[in-house]
């Protein structure tokens, strides 16, 4: 269970998108596996499914007796399973809105991704201040692969974007130059 091993701050995110004639809407949902559910699943009492998962039920077996068919007792019965929602504990979104765009091409899809792409981003962005313009995701995600920009490179741009500081000016001059500009 990766809450375990992440800790608290694990959180699992459930994105929607509905489509309305106002354009769209997007609805977030988070939750986390209950501290009880993180000590069953450290215990060995959370068994992987057999099939793939649908039927919402956590299959569970008592590690110290496995020979005992029901080991569960869930609104007084013996079960050999709980329904996943009895784990699930909803997490509280205050904002989901940040300094992050998305408009570079994502990485994993089938588009484009360089020198011309990141040309054309930056002409768009033209209105913003640099810091604003290099403030994409995939964009962030993309320079990192560049030869050019090294780990302590992008730590440090990932920090401007952070805290939305102006960028150095031979890290505008080496991304420009990236770019064609």
């Amino acid at each position: 269970m990766i809450q375990a091993e992440i800790g608290d701050t694990c959180v699992t995110t459930l994105v929607s998108y509905e489509d309305n004639d106002n354009g769209g809407h997007v609805h977030f949902e988070a939750f986390q596996a209950s501290e009880q559910c993180v000590q069953l699943a450290r215990d060995g009492w959370l068994q992987p499914a057999a099939t793939p998962p649908g039927d919402g039920v956590t299959k569970m077996c008592n590690p110290k007796a496995t020979h005992v068919a029901l080991p569960v007792i869930c609104a007084g019965k013996d079960m050999d399973g709980v329904d996943n929602d009895w784990f699930l504990c909803p997490v509280k979104i205050i904002d989901h809105e940040g300094k992050l765009s998305t408009e570079f091409p994502v990485e994993n899809r089938f588009t484009a991704q360089g020198q011309a792409e990141l040309k054309e981003h930056l002409r768009k962005q033209g209105g913003k201040s640099y810091v604003e313009r290099i403030s994409d995701f995939h964009l962030l995600l993309w320079l990192a692969k560049q030869p050019n920009l090294d780990a302590n490179d992008m730590l440090l741009l990932c920090d401007v974007v952070r805290t939305q500081k102006p960028v150095l000016e031979g890290y505008r001059m080496l991304i420009d130059s990236i770019a064609g500009l």
